[in-house]
């Protein structure tokens, strides 16, 4: 697969996910103040986009973390590629990955108080 090719994939799953955090952390802000009175990231579960949330701010933690995570799916796709081919390396993270949005979008949904 050309390397552009993956790149625009992975920008755009990457930019989805981001701001479903993004958009989620501002809603938890919003909608339940009292709970991010100690810890404004508490909605973010990943220790380490946390991490980049605290010492960089929301929006600059959130994009250079989001280059962090391209990188890291370049190096995933290529040691999975070795091993599985490069379908199935691309389906494997399109499944995680995937997994990882939908968890976004019901915390998300959780947040913004659409369900409870």
């Amino acid at each position: 697969m050309k390397f552009l090719t993956l790149l625009l994939i992975f920008f755009i799953i990457v930019v989805l996910d981001k701001g479903i955090t993004f958009v989620n952390v501002k809603q938890t802000w919003k909608n339940f103040p009292e709970s991010v009175k100690d810890d404004l990231y508490k909605a973010e579960k990943n220790p380490v986009a946390k991490w980049f949330f605290q010492k960089l701010g929301l929006t600059w933690g959130t994009l250079i973390y989001a280059i962090l995570t391209i990188f890291t799916l370049f190096i995933a796709f290529f040691i999975l590629q070795k091993a599985f081919g490069e379908t199935t390396a691309l389906f494997i993270i399109f499944m995680l990955y995937g997994l990882v949005m939908a968890n976004n979008v019901f915390y998300l949904l959780r947040a913004s108080r659409i369900i409870p």
